[in-house]
């Protein structure tokens, strides 16, 4: 709860930075305020990674529509702005030889190769062709 509250504040207070604090929501209506909005924005969280990026336009998108919701505002001021794709971090991915290195250690007393007896359980597609093409 409390990290929600310091992104709301975060991004709140920007917006109120940008635009006023005593200014009112109307502001942020209409097509010059959701051109207004989207450069602020960009300008000010368009360098932060995706997942910065994408909690303040949440943050913000939250806050709009419960704005909407008490009829203090009537359109969308994020229309012009997209979630960041988010790039997959796979820096923690072992490489094919890390893993046959990792099966092949002398404390894991490995008797006889795997059969994947353990791996006929999971559902999930491609599991086993991805087990049996660690094992090769």
């Amino acid at each position: 709860m409390a990290n929600t509250a310091k992104a709301y504040a975060i991004a709140l207070r920007a917006l109120a930075a940008e635009f006023g604090e005593q200014a009112p929501l109307t502001e942020l209506e209409g097509e010059v305020g959701a051109d207004r909005v989207a450069a602020w924005l960009t300008g000010r969280w368009g360098a932060a990674a995706a997942a910065t990026f994408n909690a303040r336009l949440d943050t913000l998108g939250s806050a709009c529509a419960w704005w909407r919701d008490q009829h203090w505002l009537t359109g969308d001021p994020l229309r012009r702005v997209r979630r960041r794709a988010r790039t997959p971090d796979r820096t923690r991915a072992l490489s094919r030889a890390e893993v046959e290195q990792l099966l092949t250690l002398p404390r894991l007393a490995l008797s006889a190769p795997c059969s994947g007896c353990c791996m006929r359980a999971l559902p999930a597609p491609g599991v086993r062709e991805i087990w049996n093409g660690i094992r090769r």
